[in-house]
């Protein structure tokens, strides 16, 4: 098992750990992704197969690139509580760098979310040096939507994506920069308390 951070953590403590996913975690992507409560933002349920081959193409990712997706794992219990992270994609065209996660059900609504996506961010723009971060989202996912204002991003357009409305969102480095110094001067914890800047014209 690879572990690509140490730890994600809430209020001062460890919850879990960042790992490269190996086929090991199959059977917790499986119980995570087909739950009708989160296929149904991710384009519907996938087979066994399926989820296989996208763990040997993450596993690819990290090879050709030094980073790829997480899968959470409980500090505790080695239970799969979500995956998530940033993954190089070609949108309209052109090569993004795309952050998505997924967080199992009982875990929704506490925080987790955020601290994928924040610690995400932070690892793109501060040791990747990434220019920009992506982020799309169904344009009926109000939760996630929020989320993304929340840790900083900005909604940047719509589109047609597997045939359904979408939100595209995107951050750029000044911009996650900018807003984490202000937060820092605030004394707030970076992009969780914010509530995101306009939308970009």
């Amino acid at each position: 098992m690879i572990t690509l951070d140490t730890a994600l953590r809430q209020g001062g403590v460890e919850i879990a750990l960042l790992v490269l996913a190996d086929e090991h975690h199959l059977d917790g992507l499986d119980a995570l992704l087909n739950d009708e409560r989160v296929a149904r933002w991710l384009g519907g349920k996938r087979t066994r197969e399926t989820l296989l081959a996208t763990i040997q193409k993450e596993r690819q990712h990290f090879v050709d690139h030094g980073f790829a997706p997480w899968v959470v794992l409980d500090r505790r219990t080695g239970e799969v509580m979500g995956r998530g992270g940033l993954r190089r994609v070609e949108l309209f065209g052109h090569p993004e760098v795309e952050l998505f996660y997924a967080v199992a059900p009982p875990r929704m609504r506490t925080g987790l979310a955020t601290l994928i996506a924040t610690r995400a961010l932070g690892l793109g723009f501060r040791e990747l040096g990434l220019d920009s971060v992506v982020a799309l989202t169904m344009e009926t996912n109000q939760a996630s939507q929020r989320l993304l204002e929340k840790v900083g991003m900005v909604r940047d357009g719509t589109f047609e994506h597997t045939g359904l409305p979408h939100v595209l969102f995107r951050v750029t480095k000044e911009e996650f920069l900018e807003a984490d110094a202000r937060a820092f001067r605030n004394g707030e914890k970076a992009h969780v308390h914010l509530s995101g800047p306009p939308k970009r014209r």
